[in-house]
Order: C-alpha cells, then sequence, then structure tokens
C-alpha cells in the first residue's frame, strides 16, 4: 500500500468514528451540564434521544422525561426535535426548534 493510500484511509477511519461517536454520544456524560437544580434518577440513552427517568426540579417531581433530537439539524446551528415529560396524573410534549443565533 503506498504511503499516501494509507494516509487516507488512516484520516477516513478516524472521520468515521468521530461521527460514530458524536451519534451515539452517551447521555450520562453530560449530566454534570444539567444546572445544578435538575437531577435525573436515571439518565439513559444518548445526547440525541434518551430519557431521564425521576425528574426533579428543585423540589418538585415531574416523572419522566424523553426527548429525540435531530442531529442532523444540529450540523446546520439548529437544536430540533421533541421533547415529552411523563407522570402519572399528567403528560406534557412539545417540539422544539432553537437556532444558534438566537
Amino acid at each position: 500500500m503506498k504511503r499516501g493510500t494509507l494516509v487516507l484511509t488512516i484520516v477516513a477511519g478516524i472521520l468515521v468514528f468521530l461521527a460514530v461517536l458524536v451519534l451515539y454520544l452517551p447521555a450520562s456524560w453530560f449530566a454534570s451540564w444539567l444546572p445544578p437544580q435538575v437531577r435525573c434518577a436515571e439518565l439513559g440513552g444518548s445526547v440525541w434521544r434518551g430519557e431521564c427517568l425521576g425528574l426533579t426540579v428543585g423540589n418538585g417531581a415531574y416523572g419522566d422525561a424523553t426527548w429525540d433530537l435531530s442531529p442532523a439539524r444540529a450540523l446546520t446551528g439548529r437544536l430540533a426535535g421533541g421533547v415529552e415529560i411523563t407522570a402519572s396524573t399528567h403528560r406534557a410534549r412539545a417540539l422544539i426548534d432553537l437556532r444558534a443565533d438566537g
């Protein structure tokens, strides 16, 4: 194998690895980014599609939260997708579409 081909193969492999890593980033890696008053008893899934079981904000318990965000839209500087909070007595759903420029 030629040196140039080997370098291209290594670079392509690294890029694919990084793309897969970004697509499957565990949500638990970002738990420390939550405000101190927001807590999850159990955080699972990825940053793009995950769940927070036992969501509490301050002294209030809100049930479980799930989210499904679009990584493709993030490439355009937008955070878009759906968020749902479910508890025994209530359920709330929201569609979000946030831009990086406000």
